[in-house]
């Protein structure tokens, strides 16, 4: 509470008190004065005052003896309407003196004693009796203003009536008094402003039932029903009676007002009660002062931890706005994720299918290199043989070479020896021991030609035509199985084809496998980090969302506990209970962000640990991918080497092409070699052995002739004739041999050529079957490698099925991820915003809770010495409010303050039956009477301004 506060408090407090004092003292004196009759006034004023003839004590300063009691009677009809308004001024002096009254009247009269007064020039010039008073009337114009206006209202069932149609009437009634004080700055207003009023009106049982008096004070006496209405000064008044009435009549009002010149000085009264209370409230205050302080102390707490929640929770707006940015991307890259997933998949399967087909064509190429490299070794067989059989075939060749060499030798020795024993005998100068040389050479020669050409030839010629007709079969054998092999070659090498365009196909498979995979690596790469980076910043305002509902526990128990302090207002106490369901508002919002931070970090490290696992086995994809695309460059790169090509002489078609051609030549050489022989043969079908064996025999019988002859030197004639036809022979015969031995010598040279050929067929022949071993040893490794490739690509399908369906989870996860992270930026944002709300809330309240504590060292302050600060305002009021202070003047000529007191009598007429209107007629008219015969008495002349006014009237 402030000082400000504090001093309404005081204000409204002290009056009160004083009021209720004030109106106690008021009911009870002017309840008295409203009873007695009009006459007395000047005893009235001692008894109400508390007067002797002693000085007043609360009489102006500077008061001479011949101040004045002015006393003012206002006559009105039962409406408030004025009819007339007379002065009564008392003179009280202790000696005979002539006094001179300002004021200014219509008439006036001495009602004291018998003098004449003098009323002129605006005064009135009268004396006085020593110690006695002396009392003269002044009347004023009706239409004089006066501090009050007086204005009754009544309504009977409803309806506003005027007296007299009440009169004597039934029904429910309501009448309104009100009386209204000046309230401008004329001297006239000062009465209205200083003194105290009373009304009471007389209202008699048998006519009037009282319902409701509007607070006013009730009192029955006798067989009337008073009811007492006080003003204090400054004040207006405004009320109603209403009841039941019947045949209604009643007296009226009476209204009086006057200064209470009362010497009242609070410290005489007891006022325990009041310092009691005062101390108390002292008490409270430095309760309050100190449950500010603290106040102020657990609002700073609160402001700092609102402050730092709403840091906190800005942070965790941001991280949340990342995360939630991430989960975006994160989304967005696991659908792309998901179509390449999908795709791989796709890819994968056909990969699959493609190397379950290569594997196929594989096994067919692996089973064809299997018989190729049987049939190459076959060849190889077949060509050892037909090289063995070339070799026996050269070396009897050779031999039949040397034996054609031979015969022709021994033929030409025969023919040389046949020409000589022809020349001898011709000459018939040889001599006998050189025929007898001759015939025996010729004998052996023709011996030697007749055993080779019979018996060594044709054998040489049957086993060499035996042997070529071998190599013929050998040949026609290889020529089989290279037609064998290159069909073999033919379905492998387009297999090859088949496999190579597999491989190829697998390779660019593979390398949108591996592109696909690079990329989804790049996107699993983004999302981890992206959802790295987010469970981060998530369990970062985990841990702030945490903190800040930490500290508004803190924050709330420390209110809770404030809260407890019995001496806390109720205002303090609801700004304590507002921070405390604050404090716990930031406790559940800060609670409920650290759950779905918590949650969001979990998801987030859950994802990271997903797209981990993902990465690894899209990396294991990559390599296996990566290195099944090098093993199927390599495949095909083997795979067209083995093809190879018959122009340039490589792989398997040039080795076809190179044995295909030596078995040509091979087979060529062999038909050449089979004419040969078949021309040598035919030749020695030619030759007439028997005519050789004759010859044979006869080159005997020569030799033995010849040594017959030279043992007998007889038959000369027959010896010419046979050395003659044996020179024939010979010469024929070398001649014969001469073609023999150069078909020999061909035939040893084609024998060499096809040995040169056999040995280049065997060589070429085990390098083809070398080639097609390792052909069948690379198609059997292909075929392992696509079974591999195979098993891998069946493996890869099924993971990369696995990948799309983990893809396709981690998409469903990511976008309920994503879900959730725009949840909680939402969240974080309105409780950013709460919190927002909370720190500017705090902090206007921690600022308020100084400015309060600050107040209240103030109030502390300022209540010190409360009860006498109280009791003094009290006393301010009381006086003021008692007139103390109030510069008193004449009513009728406010210049002049040499006034003891003034007074102010309102006489309101009330509503009168029929009869009681004649009856006073009667009895106004015996009251004149009386008059007339009586002295004028004091008492007399009083009574005499209310039925003189009756009379005038």
């Amino acid at each position: 509470m402030t000082t400000k506060n504090k001093k309404s408090v005081s204000e409204k407090s002290v009056p009160s008190l004083g009021r209720r004092a004030l109106v106690g003292t008021m009911g009870t004196l002017m309840g008295f004065t409203m009873c007695v009759p009009f006459g007395a006034t000047q005893a009235l004023a001692e008894e109400v005052n508390g007067q002797s003839t002693e000085p007043d004590s609360n009489a102006q300063t500077g008061e001479s003896q011949s101040a004045k009691t002015e006393v003012v009677y206002a006559r009105t009809d039962a409406t408030g309407k004025k009819s007339g308004v007379y002065v009564v001024n008392d003179f009280d002096t202790p000696t005979a003196q002539t006094v001179t009254d300002p004021g200014t009247y219509t008439k006036v009269q001495n009602l004291s004693t018998s003098e004449e007064l003098s009323n002129t020039n605006g005064s009135v010039t009268l004396t006085t009796t020593a110690g006695e008073p002396v009392y003269y009337q002044g009347d004023l114009d009706a239409s004089t203003q006066l501090p009050w206006d007086v204005e009754v209202t009544y309504r009977l069932d409803g309806k506003v009536v005027s007296p007299d149609e009440l009169s004597g009437k039934s029904g429910k009634l309501d009448i309104e008094l009100k009386v209204t004080g000046m309230d401008d700055d004329s001297s006239t207003s000062d009465f209205a402003k200083s003194f105290m009023l009373q009304a009471q009106g007389t209202f008699p049982n048998d006519n009037f039932h009282l319902d409701d008096s509007d607070d006013g004070t009730v009192a029955v006496v006798g067989d009337n029903t008073l009811v007492t209405y006080l003003l204090i000064p400054g004040t207006n008044g405004d009320w109603h009676i209403t009841g039941e009435a019947t045949d209604f009549t009643y007296s009226g009002w009476q209204i009086s007002a006057m200064p209470l010149s009362m010497d009242i000085n609070v410290r005489d009264a007891d006022t325990s009660q009041l310092t009691d209370a005062t101390s108390k409230l002292t008490d409270g205050v430095d309760q309050l002062a100190s449950g500010g302080h603290e106040l102020a102390d657990a609002l700073d707490l609160i402001n700092a931890g609102a402050g730092s929640a709403e840091s906190g929770s800005g942070e965790l707006a941001s991280g949340a706005d990342q995360l939630a940015a991430g989960t975006s991307e994160a989304v967005s890259g696991t659908a792309q994720l998901s179509a390449g997933g999908h795709q791989l998949a796709d890819g994968t399967e056909q990969l699959d299918t493609g190397a379950q087909s290569a594997k196929a064509g594989s096994s067919q190429v692996a089973d064809g290199a299997d018989q190729l490299s049987a049939g190459t070794a076959q060849a190889v067989s077949g060509t050892a043989q037909l090289s063995s059989g070339a070799a026996q075939l050269s070396g009897g060749l050779d031999r039949l070479d040397a034996g054609a060499q031979s015969a022709k030798a021994g033929s030409s020795q025969l023919a040389g020896g046949a020409a000589q024993l022809k020349a001898a005998l011709e000459a018939k100068d040889g001599s006998l021991t050189a025929l007898k040389s001759g015939a025996s050479q010729v004998a052996d020669g023709t011996q030697q030609l007749y055993d080779t050409l019979s018996s060594t030839l044709p054998q040489q010629l049957a086993g060499m035509n035996a042997q070529l007709n071998t190599a013929k079969q050998s040949i026609s054998g290889i020529q089989q199985e290279l037609a064998a092999i290159e069909a073999s070659a033919q379905s492998m090498g387009e297999q090859g084809e088949t496999a190579v365009k597999q491989a190829e196909d697998v390779k660019a498979d593979l390398e949108a496998l591996s592109q696909a995979t690079s990329g989804m690596g790049a996107a699993l790469s983004s999302a981890g980090t992206s959802a790295g980076t987010a469970a981060g910043k998530a369990t970062a305002a985990q841990g702030q969302a945490s903190q800040a509902a930490t500290d508004a526990t803190n924050a709330y128990n420390t209110l809770a506990t404030l809260d407890q302090d019995a001496t806390l207002t109720a205002e303090q106490k609801a700004a304590v209970e507002s921070a405390m369901e604050s404090a716990k508002n930031a406790e559940t919002n800060s609670t409920k962000a650290a759950g779905t931070a918590g949650s969001a970090a979990t998801d987030a490290s859950s994802a990271v640990t997903t797209i981990q696992t993902l990465a690894q086995g899209l990396q294991g994809m990559s390599s296996t991918a990566t290195q099944l695309q090098t093993d199927a460059q390599a495949l095909s790169g083997t795979l067209s080497s083995l093809e190879g090509s018959a122009t340039d002489g490589t792989g398997i078609q040039g080795m076809l092409a190179q044995s295909q051609t030596v078995l040509t030549q091979s087979s060529e050489l062999v038909k050449s070699s089979q004419e040969m022989v078949s021309g040598a043969q035919q030749q020695l079908a030619g030759v007439d052995l028997t005519s050789l064996k004759t010859l044979n025999d006869g080159a005997h019988q020569v030799s033995t002739g010849v040594d017959t002859l030279a043992g007998s030197l007889q038959a000369g004639g027959e010896l010419k004739g046979g050395v003659d036809g044996l020179a024939s022979g010979a010469s024929s015969l070398d001649s014969g041999l001469g073609t023999l031995a150069d078909g020999a010598a061909s035939a040893k040279d084609g024998a060499k050529r096809l040995s040169a050929g056999l040995d280049t067929l065997s060589s070429g022949s085990t390098k083809l079957d070398s080639g097609a071993k390792s052909l069948a040893s690379g198609a059997h490794q292909l075929d392992d490698g696509l079974g591999t490739l195979a098993a891998g690509t069946s493996s890869a399908k099924d993971g990369a099925k696995r990948l799309a369906a983990g893809i396709d989870t981690l998409s469903s996860g990511s976008t309920k991820l994503d879900a959730g992270a725009k949840a909680l930026a939402s969240g974080a944002h309105a409780l950013d915003s709460g919190l927002d709300k909370l720190a500017d809330g705090t902090s206007q309240a921690a600022n308020g809770s100084h400015t309060l504590s600050n107040g209240l060292d103030e109030l502390q302050e300022s209540v010190d010495g409360m009860d006498e600060k109280v009791l003094d305002e009290l006393q301010d009021t009381i006086d003021e409010k008692l007139g103390r202070g109030y510069q008193l003047h004449s009513f009728v000529d406010p210049s002049n303050t040499n006034v003891r007191e003034v007074q102010f009598v309102y006489v309101v007429d009330g509503v009168k039956s029929a009869d009681d209107t004649s009856s006073s007629s009667d009895d106004q008219s015996q009251q004149a009477s009386d008059d007339e015969q009586q002295d004028q008495s004091f008492m007399g002349r009083l009574a005499a301004l209310f039925t003189s006014s009756d009379k005038n009237e």
